[in-house]
């Protein structure tokens, strides 16, 4: 994905070891098909040289919408965290 846009979490990320990020999830863009890497350089660039030749890119559509979520999907994204946590919890009490 190109944009100005930086995650607030990048440099965490990377220093964590998550290097892959998913808006499938996270941001219940299911289908999209659209996520990012963080990491130490010359793992993200032998990876960009597989991708580039086996790899078309993100849809704009996904792009865009991967764009939105990341500026303003906060609220919602709690909110699932807690519906989703209230699921679990409900299911755990049955067992």
């Amino acid at each position: 994905m190109i944009s100005n846009i930086h995650h607030r979490n990048l440099a965490a990320d990377a220093q964590s070891g998550d290097l892959f990020k998913w808006f499938s999830k996270n941001y219940a863009m299911t289908g999209f098909r659209i996520g990012y890497v963080c990491g130490p350089a010359d793992i993200v660039g032998a990876m960009t040289k597989i991708h580039q030749y086996t790899m078309l890119c993100a849809s704009i559509t996904g792009q865009m919408a991967a764009i939105e979520a990341l500026k303003n999907s906060s609220a919602d994204v709690a909110a699932m965290k807690k519906e989703y946590d209230r699921r679990r919890r409900l299911l755990w009490a049955l067992k």
